[in-house]
């Protein structure tokens, strides 16, 4: 898991345009007619890189968390999210304002004999530490 918190938004928009493209040639999609452009990609990053904490390198991946005093470890697995759109794949990321996104791989594809491009984001939502705090916080002080 790289944490892409601390880096500049261009260096955030960067990596993920990168983990997408090498994934993309790595499954062998650069062979496809539904490969997206690195330009459909950054359209889509320059919305939505805010709310990417992390990027992985697998489907299912263990993360740490506090519960308590404790520290657990649990087993987290990545949905899939389809869109008719890039625009719908910025709307799924950002209508979910109280959680960050920790991203795993983006892709289109054209599944019906209309040719209908499908695009899809695969990743997990986690409930945001930060959010949560702020929202505390404006609940004691009445806001």
């Amino acid at each position: 898991m790289l944490d892409i918190r601390g880096k500049s938004r261009e260096e955030r928009i960067h990596k993920l345009v990168l983990e997408t493209s090498l994934r993309h040639s790595v499954l062998g999609q650069y062979h496809s007619p539904d490969v997206m452009t690195d330009e459909e990609i950054y359209e889509i990053f320059s919305k939505i890189e805010h709310r990417i904490y992390y990027t992985i390198d697998s489907p299912k991946f263990e993360m740490n968390e506090v519960i308590g005093n404790k520290l657990m470890t649990k087993t987290m697995t990545c949905g899939t999210m389809m869109a008719k759109d890039t625009q719908g794949i910025i709307d799924i990321i950002l209508m979910n304002s109280d959680k960050y996104f920790i991203y795993y791989n983006l892709w289109t594809a054209t599944p019906d004999p209309f040719n209908t491009r499908q695009y899809y984001i695969r990743g997990v939502f986690v409930d945001d530490p930060i959010i949560k705090r702020d929202n505390k916080i404006n609940i004691v002080l009445g806001e």
